[in-house]
């Protein structure tokens, strides 16, 4: 159907069942309904539904004969090229995200098979460890954090913050107070903030703040009187005792993991380091704490 050059579309929209929508021939009654300045005429509306379900049923054609041929492919001389091919994946392979990690590798996220770094023409199973993570959750999306470290979510367990290393530095879930474990999208505004796309809701994390709050279970809410790093290691003045915690090699002490433990209970109100001593003052006295203890 060809119209007239003079007219002019106001509005397309599309009424029917959903199933039969999705379907997009058939089943169930569609009926689509343009509104054409200048045009009043039912056959042409009716033909412009068969043209537009024809349509989209040659481009869903074309999409199922891509990939039941092609799995990774790049553009190149004008054209899709496969460079690995379907059946050196893993069965019913299905990505839901592919970011940048490095100036040679990209992280793969699926939905049912893992994560994966794409380095070249292979594609190498990641493997994260810790925090509990399992490999075969189910990855709603990725993105990337800073030149270490990037984010994935998952559609039953918050989201994760891993390293290139294959660590996993934490984990936020609705333990840790997002609205559901259920992350639908990943997104990093321009401040290197995080948005997360849940199914009740959207969540914001305040991921580039300069300044983060501490307060870990093992530390039972107590107030922070004095903090000092000694040996690799962050040592923490509490008003219920003194808290050491290991520190990694990491340039964001925020990614170190949680490892924080007691080594002296009761009311700490300094800590000093005086020649490479680490000197404490509490309720019953002043002690020095050597060997993870006072």
């Amino acid at each position: 159907m060809t119209l007239p050059a003079h007219a002019q579309t106001t509005h397309v929209f599309v009424e029917g069942d959903a199933d039969a929508i999705d379907r997009a021939a058939g089943v169930g009654r569609v009926r689509l309904c343009a509104a054409l300045q200048g045009i009043d005429n039912e056959e042409q509306v009716r033909d412009l539904d068969r043209q537009l379900h024809d349509l989209r049923r040659g481009i869903t054609q074309q999409m199922e004969e891509a990939r039941s041929e092609l799995a990774f492919s790049r553009f190149k001389q004008g054209a899709w090229e496969p460079f690995i091919e379907k059946g050196a994946l893993p069965k019913d392979l299905h990505i839901t995200s592919i970011i940048t990690i490095g100036q040679d590798s990209s992280l793969v996220a699926t939905q049912q098979n893992g994560l994966f770094i794409l380095s070249g023409d292979r594609l190498i199973p990641f493997t994260p460890s810790g925090k509990g993570f399992s490999p075969y959750q189910n990855f709603s999306g990725a993105v990337q954090v800073d030149d270490e470290c990037f984010i994935v979510g998952t559609y039953t367990n918050g989201f994760y913050l891993i390293n290139k290393k294959g660590q996993v530095l934490e984990n936020l879930s609705k333990r840790e107070g997002l609205q559901n474990n259920n992350v639908r999208s990943v997104f990093m505004d321009r401040n290197h903030n995080i948005w997360l796309g849940l199914d009740s809701g959207i969540d914001f994390i305040a991921f580039n703040n300069a300044i983060k709050h501490i307060n870990l279970a093992v530390m039972n809410s107590g107030s922070g009187y004095a903090a000092v790093i000694h040996h690799n290691k962050l040592f923490l003045g509490l008003s219920n005792g003194i808290y050491e915690l290991p520190l990694p090699d990491v340039k964001d002490l925020s990614y170190a993991p949680n490892e924080c433990k007691i080594i002296a209970e009761g009311q700490t109100w300094g800590l000093s380091l005086i020649n490479d001593r680490l000197l404490a003052g509490k309720d019953a006295g002043f002690f020095e704490v050597k060997d993870d203890k006072k």
